[in-house]
């Protein structure tokens, strides 16, 4: 099987199972559905403003310098992996808390609680078990 419908079956699952735990989620905690719109550029405060510009400098900082030192060999693939789960992470809780701060009644933050512990489940699991070599094989 080539490395490629690995990843497709790996990302599938990951979506089913993001699915169905966010269907059941809604329904115990009567959360409604959100409308999608640009919520990226909602600032609560001006302190949430400057956070987030400081986190996606750092995210522009990373997302060029990790494949960069990937490819040099000067860091493990399970490291980039790693690096990329931290970005993850930071950026998740900034957005959990300032919804649970500024917009407590909608209970949004519970869907971003699980987004964060399936990152960080997933994240583990590939640097646990080495997924990287076993999806990719040697080529990364």
């Amino acid at each position: 099987m080539s490395w490629l419908v690995k990843l497709a079956i790996f990302f599938v699952a990951l979506y089913v199972l993001n699915f169905i735990v966010k269907f059941c989620l809604r329904k115990v905690f009567k959360i409604q559905n959100e409308d999608f719109g640009d919520d990226e550029d909602i600032h609560y405060s001006d302190t949430h403003h400057n956070i987030n510009l400081i986190f996606k400098i750092f995210v522009i900082i990373a997302i060029l310098l990790l494949p960069y030192l990937t490819n040099k060999n000067l860091i493990s693939p399970n490291l980039y992996v790693a690096g990329i789960v931290l970005i993850c992470i930071i950026g998740l809780s900034i957005k959990i808390y300032y919804e649970w701060k500024y917009e407590y009644p909608s209970k949004n933050f519970i869907l971003y609680i699980w987004n964060l512990l399936l990152v960080i489940i997933v994240g583990g699991a590939v640097i646990k078990f080495d997924l990287i070599h076993y999806i990719f094989g040697s080529t990364f």
